[in-house]
């Protein structure tokens, strides 16, 4: 065993699946740290310090939901103080897809970081223990894969006897345990869920008069500060108040970028796919009163695939001050005739006070930023010879083929080594200087990378706002094929509006919007 100074080393410890199910994390993480520290004095003679110790206490399968792990690879990747990682199992560092793996693996190795587990030390260097690692990497990766596909399955028998299964209660329910099972027991907020359905259907309120209605009486939401619309709108289609299970309402996806960047979204689930059951609880919302509020949430055409959309910004235009989206509002009078233009509206206006704009003002000063966005791209495109984005580009190609030769010879020494041609002396030596060279390398392509702009196709984006500016200006498009395609380059736009908000949304207004792209 190679000699370390104690600081030289990082526990990590993560709880996984394989743990039993009766302990917490904190008491996994306590006695595994026991077991690596009692490893360390016998080892090196010395604890690991305090300050070396990383606890991953929130759970993820993958690096990106981890955040102590990216700790680790960060210190490992920016730090030569660091010579090695001390874990209980390699399977604690990932047992995520061969994406992370693949991660994990390339940082350890060319930063020339030991693996040390109580019963075997990985050196990535050496490729047996490369491949070794590897392998038991990708086993702890279909074991994860087994286990919950075993887990789901059990989870869908808890959810067909009635059982609550879900991580977070209701609004106006707690989660407790009946048997071996759980299921929800009605708490002092059932009295606001019965509160709500008797606005929205007896005193005909709206969703949004509700949220006004239910932060007057300082009554507060499960989670932030001020009710939303879309909160009390989900909890009035929510059969749990009826005594019912709902699963597969909402599952969560994981989709990538074509880099591979993960993202976990959670949409509604198709209709055939959603499971609603007789729960083991108690209904708050009787059946009749519940089916009063779905019809007429029908009758607002507020029911999934009956929303038509007006607005071509819908969910892209965000308010400045408190970031929630803004909404279209019209206005009506008793004849049905619209008696101003339509106007963007915050979600949270009663509490951030962000004065609403008219609608064909906004389309205006959003054509004239789009103007400019598209001069400028213009001129970036007349004036940029990608000479010195060329050079750069050049010295990386060649720093990777450098890298490329070294893997080469590399794996020449391993079989001069096999063939008797090298002593181990020789082998020693010739592979440490490779090794030297490897981090050297690694290091320069590192920063080369860094140094490389990224590579900007400026007449895609010409082509995009000159297309986007036509399609705004079009009445005859329909307003969703318009946000279908403002979407398609347009990741948010942030409307900001420091006039004071005294209620007369018939102001004239000056304001100023952020465009971010794609």
């Amino acid at each position: 065993m190679e000699q370390y100074n104690v600081n030289e080393i990082i526990i990590y410890l993560r709880k996984s699946r394989a743990d039993s199910e009766s302990e917490t994390v904190e008491e996994v993480l306590s006695r595994h740290e026991n077991i690596l520290q009692e490893y360390a004095l016998k080892t090196f003679g010395h604890l690991i310090p305090a300050e070396n110790i990383y606890k991953e206490v929130a759970s993820g399968e993958t690096i990106d939901s981890r955040p102590e792990i990216k700790k680790v690879l960060s210190l490992t990747a920016n730090s030569d103080k660091y010579k090695a990682i001390l874990v209980v199992e390699p399977q604690r560092l990932s047992r995520g897809d061969m994406l992370d793996c693949g991660t994990l693996i390339r940082v350890f190795r060319y930063n020339n970081i030991k693996i040390i587990t109580p019963s075997k030390t990985f050196d990535l260097q050496d490729q047996y223990d490369l491949k070794y690692f590897q392998m038991t990497l990708q086993q702890g990766n279909e074991y994860l894969e087994y286990i919950k596909f075993i887990l789901n399955r059990g989870r869908l028998e808890s959810v067909k006897e009635g059982c609550f299964i879900g991580q977070h209660p209701p609004y106006g329910y707690d989660k407790a345990k009946k048997g071996k099972q759980f299921t929800l027991v009605p708490n002092e907020q059932a009295d606001v869920v019965r509160l709500m359905f008797d606005l929205y259907v007896n005193k005909d309120m709206g969703c949004n008069q509700i949220a006004s209605e239910l932060d007057r009486r300082g009554i507060k939401p499960q989670y932030n500060e001020y009710w939303s619309p879309a909160s009390i709108r989900e909890m009035l289609r929510n059969p749990t108040y009826i005594g019912k299970i709902r699963w597969n309402y909402k599952k969560t996806v994981i989709t990538t970028d074509e880099y591979g960047n993960a993202t976990k979204k959670r949409p509604r689930g198709k209709s055939d796919d959603i499971i609603i059951v007789d729960g083991l609880h108690d209904a708050i919302i009787d059946e009749e009163l519940y089916n009063m509020a779905q019809e007429k949430s029908g009758r607002n055409a507020r029911s999934r695939g009956e929303l038509k959309i007006r607005n071509p910004f819908a969910t892209l235009i965000k308010c400045g001050t408190c970031g929630r989206s803004m909404f279209y509002q019209t206005f009506k009078d008793k004849s049905g005739n619209y008696r101003c233009n339509p106007r963007l509206c915050c979600n949270q206006q009663s509490h951030c006070h962000t004065p609403s704009v008219d609608y064909y003002e906004f389309e205006k000063a959003i054509i004239s930023a789009l103007k400019i966005h598209l001069a400028d791209f213009e001129f970036k495109l007349n004036n940029d010879d990608g000479g010195s984005s060329a050079l750069q580009k050049s010295i990386l190609n060649t720093l990777k083929k450098d890298l490329d030769s070294l893997d080469s010879q590399q794996s020449k020494l391993y079989d001069f080594l096999e063939r008797g041609i090298y002593s181990e002396d020789v082998f020693l030596k010739r592979n440490a200087a490779l090794n030297e060279r490897r981090i050297q390398l690694t290091k320069a392509i590192e920063a080369q990378e860094q140094a490389v702009p990224e590579a900007v196709s400026y007449e895609e984006k010409i082509y995009k706002l000159s297309q986007a500016i036509d399609v705004i200006q079009n009445p005859e498009l329909p307003a969703a094929d318009k946000n279908k395609f403002l979407k398609s380059f347009i990741k948010r736009i942030e409307y900001y509006n420091d006039l004071p908000c005294k209620g007369n949304r018939f102001i004239e207004n000056s304001f100023r919007l952020e465009i971010f792209f794609l």
